[in-house]
């Protein structure tokens, strides 16, 4: 029919199917050439058999020139340009319906004909809140077809044309007229389109923009590639590591998802967004919320969430050594200015160091205030982090492998950063923003500022008295050093100084005792503060804090002047992490010196101690004040704190009665915000109980848990009763009486040198008596934590069953760990193949590993004991470890 006929291919018509503008040329005399698009002059058959010339001839180059390279493929038939030739054809005449259908799809979702996407929004929430009907779609599709041709296989005729409509429906649809007579119409065949037909063209345009969204596809997704073929290692281990909690997350969550709720909004929410008006609309929030200080609050919220993701990731992958032995974050801080530009004022290399100028801070800076001492770096630009010479603390040293690395958080900012971890500032460094203010055409026109409201919530609001501009920005950077081993190396002491010591030392070690009693008395008198909140009163009405000092001053005099010994280590080590543990600072040292000197003096007489022998004993003092002040000033740097600002306000969440006598305590910080740290298997806390008489007493307990996980820690006290020789115990004691679920406590953080030593494959021996299983409980649900092969012995003394706090639960951790022996020695009770009872425990009997780590703790009269029989199974002296808490280590050294 003439209706039917194909477009004419004319220049028009192709102008017209390519959005084109046709342009008719004037005619002149004697010129009868044809008229043009816009676009070219050249005619529609002369650029399509130009392009398929240059395509034939560019497949023939590339098959003859290389053809042993062409791979042969099973199931393939082989390159030909015939082949390729015909199927191309046979691809552009018979492509229609793909492209009908992909016309349809788009115009649907771009709401083209707001009636029909409407209807398929009404279609998808049936069908997706009812899954079932999914398989009603075929045969509906199906049904659809039919009915659309129906009328064109069945036209009506003019006299049903006339009739109503459902006598029009019910005169074409007799069914017995359909089977026996011929439809009025020809059969519907599939008919593919000719060559040189408009609809050729119109599906070669189509294949061509089919190809521009391949490509487009695979550039947008290439990028992506390398994070997960292991081009960039460090990334694609943190998605793998993500991707494996995602897995085991989705496992269990996905049972729980209301998917049929999750494909309906799903898919309403893809129509939604294609919706013509959505765009603008979105636009217009954008706009307005652009310059809102809010979304910078969020985006400062984002920025930490995603640092601490990336130090849990990074920190899971540290080595078992580095937590060992302790690290910290070192902290530099990375300058720029700007300079405006040619081209564009917002060019981020407009923002240089070499813009700074030279009486204002440095490129690199150690604080944030622009301290750079010790910085150095060279001369071009731009710097590197990496090419900083940082010098670090004395005692750290960098972790291996490790680099400077960008803060994204930007915690240390009040304001938070920007995406790079930029905070911009005007051009004396003040007045911070995570944006380049007026620098910025994208950016708002000046910073704004923190405010707290009458409900203490934080609030931004825009400074708009501010005129300057962000010339100046800063970020910070950061490294993870690590602490060195720590080496007690003897100090120089001059001659005649070590001459004056050797001279005087058994004169002061006569007195010793006299100068200690005089020197507590002293100084409690002019700073009574020290024995009401640090000084423990049980010690000192036992003289064990006196004959302690006497004994540290005493033996340090002692190896100091001794040519062939060396400094007893783990002595001065265990004093160092006792005065962490009690907050002690530099300045406290002084304290001690001028009441102890002025005891010497008292005691001695001053025609004894003259100058030169207060000089010589002057130096003896300082020298081991600061070792031990060097050492404490580590300890506190290891656990992030300012020297004595180690204490914590908790609260006790769980409380359990062990035996008559003993309480496990868990407690968790007040402050959500600043969890409980992690901890060292074996190491202690000092507890602050508030007596009635307002002292703040000091005690400390050794954490029972693993020390793995933060937030929580546990701890177990023993009433202590009055005897003949020593007071009742006032801090364990009101712990056990008053301590409930929801008492607050005052805490320091974990310290403690009696650490098991979890990167050594060496065998473990746990020795201890009465309630030093404490430490020991530590270490071994550690070592049942690590899934440990090691082979452990554990060993404990007790009065009885009854009195053994811990008997149940290290019989259940035992039970766990694969090669582990344990044994009790109880003075009264019933013995079995676990229990000896009315023996004494005989270390050298037990048959112990001559390369095992032995850690005790107990009682002084245990220890010293056990360090006897210890010397007789050959383990070395530095294999063995011990605590307990009374200031009698000496006696055990």
């Amino acid at each position: 029919m003439p209706g039917n006929e194909p477009a004419p291919v004319t220049e028009a018509n192709l102008a017209k199917m390519n959005g084109e503008i046709y342009i008719e040329e004037p005619k002149e005399k004697g010129n009868s050439s044809p008229p043009v698009s816009a676009k070219t002059s050249m005619s529609l058959s002369q650029r399509a058999m130009d392009s398929m010339s240059s395509m034939v001839v560019r497949s023939i180059i590339a098959v003859n020139d290389e053809p042993i390279r062409l791979p042969t493929k099973n199931r393939k038939a082989p390159l030909s340009v015939a082949t390729t030739a015909v199927n191309f054809r046979g691809f552009v005449q018979k492509s229609g319906p793909l492209f009908v259908f992909q016309d349809a799809v788009e115009s649907t979702l771009m709401w083209d004909d707001w009636p029909w996407t409407t209807l398929w929004m009404g279609i998808w929430a049936v069908v997706s809140l009812h899954p079932r009907l999914f398989l009603c779609v075929p045969p509906a599709i199906a049904l659809t077809i039919m009915c659309n041709t129906f009328f064109i296989r069945f036209p009506l005729t003019h006299e049903d044309r006339n009739k109503a409509p459902c006598e029009a429906l019910r005169a074409s649809f007799n069914v017995p007229d359909m089977l026996r007579e011929e439809p009025r119409a020809p059969p519907i065949e599939p008919r593919p389109v000719k060559e040189g037909e408009l609809k050729y063209f119109m599906h070669m345009r189509d294949i061509q923009n089919m190809m521009r969204l391949i490509i487009d596809g695979y550039d947008s997704i290439s990028p992506i590639v390398k994070y997960l073929n292991w081009s960039d290692v460090p990334r694609t281990l943190r998605i793998f590591q993500i991707c494996i909690v995602a897995l085991i997350a989705a496992y269990f969550v996905a049972p729980l998802i209301p998917w049929r709720l999750a494909a309906f909004f799903g898919g309403e929410l893809v129509l939604v967004a294609h919706h013509p008006w959505l765009k603008p609309a979105m636009e217009a929030v954008k706009k307005q919320s652009r310059d809102s200080p809010s979304r910078f609050k969020s985006a400062q919220r984002q920025h930490r969430l995603k640092q601490r993701l990336i130090d849990m990731l990074d920190e899971d992958r540290l080595p078992e050594f580095v937590w060992q032995r302790g690290w910290k974050d070192v902290e530099m801080f990375e300058n720029q200015r700007y300079q405006p530009g040619r081209r564009s004022i917002s060019n981020d290399l407009n923002w240089s160091p070499r813009h700074l100028r030279a009486d204002e801070r440095r490129p690199w800076t150690r604080g944030i205030d622009g301290y750079s001492v010790d910085i150095t770096a060279p001369t071009d630009f731009p710097l590197r982090a990496d090419d900083v010479d940082y010098q670090l603390d004395e005692g750290y040293e960098w972790i291996e492998g490790e680099n400077w690395r960008i803060d994204w958080g930007g915690a240390w900012s009040s304001v938070g950063v920007d995406d790079h971890g930029y905070v911009y500032t005007d051009a004396s460094w003040c007045h911070p923003a995570p944006y380049a203010y007026g620098t910025d055409e994208s950016a708002p026109k000046s910073p704004f500022y923190w405010s707290q409201d009458e409900d203490d919530n934080q609030s931004t609001d825009m400074d708009s008295d501010i005129s300057a501009l962000a010339v100046t920005r800063r970020r910070r950077w950061l490294r993870r050093a690590i602490t060195m081993t720590v080496t007690w190396e003897k100090p120089q002491l001059s001659e005649s100084h070590a001459n004056v010591i050797r001279a005087t030392l058994p004169l002061v070690g006569e007195h010793i005792n006299e100068i200690t009693s005089l020197f507590y008395k002293t100084m409690f008198q002019n700073h009574p503060e020290l024995i009401k909140d640090l000084f423990n009163r049980g010690n000192q009405k036992q003289g064990a804090q006196q004959k302690a000092l006497a004994a540290s001053v005493a033996v340090f005099a002692s190896k100091l002047v001794s040519e062939n010994e060396g400094l007893p280590a783990h002595l001065f080590s265990r004093i160092g992490h006792k005065h962490a543990a009690l907050g002690i600072t530099a300045d406290q040292y002084q304290i001690v010196h001028d009441n102890l000197f002025y005891a010497i003096v008292q005691v001695l007489g001053a025609d004894t101690v003259t100058a030169e022998v207060a000089e010589a004993w002057d130096r003896v003092y300082w020298l081991m004040a600061d070792m031990l002040i060097k050492f404490e000033k580590g300890l506190y740097d290891e656990a992030g704190v300012e020297p004595g600002k180690v204490f914590r306000q908790v609260k006790v969440v769980q409380s359990d009665k062990l035996t008559d006598d003993v309480t496990l305590f868990s407690i968790e910080s007040t402050d959500a915000s600043k969890p409980l740290p992690a901890h060292k298997p074996g190491q202690y806390i000092s507890v602050r109980a508030r007596l009635p008489d307002g002292a703040g007493q000091l005690r400390q307990y050794s954490l029972v848990d693993d020390g793995v996980k933060a937030g929580r820690l546990s701890f177990a006290v023993k009433a202590v009763s009055a005897t003949e020789s020593a007071p009742a115990g006032e801090v364990s004691n009101w712990l056990s009486e008053n301590a409930r679920v929801g008492t607050e406590l005052e805490v320091s953080l974990p310290f403690g040198d009696l650490v098991l030593d979890t990167a050594s494959s060496a065998p473990v021996v746990l020795v201890s008596a009465g309630i030093g299983a404490t430490p020991m409980m530590g270490m071994l649900s550690r070592l049942v934590h690590d899934k440990s092969e090691r082979q452990i012995i554990v060993l404990h003394v007790d009065k009885s069953a009854a009195t053994d706090a811990f008997a149940s639960q290290a019989k259940q951790l035992v039970s766990k760990l694969s090669n582990c022996r344990f044994h009790s020695w109880y003075a009264e009770g019933t013995s079995d193949d676990t229990t000896t009872i009315g023996e004494k425990l005989n270390l050298g009997k037990e048959s112990l590993p001559k390369d095992a780590l032995v850690y005790l703790c107990g009682s002084t009269e245990f220890l010293q004991a056990a360090a006897k029989d210890l010397k007789e199974t050959g383990i070395p002296e530095d294999n063995v470890q011990f605590e307990l808490f009374t200031p009698n280590d000496w006696l055990i050294s």
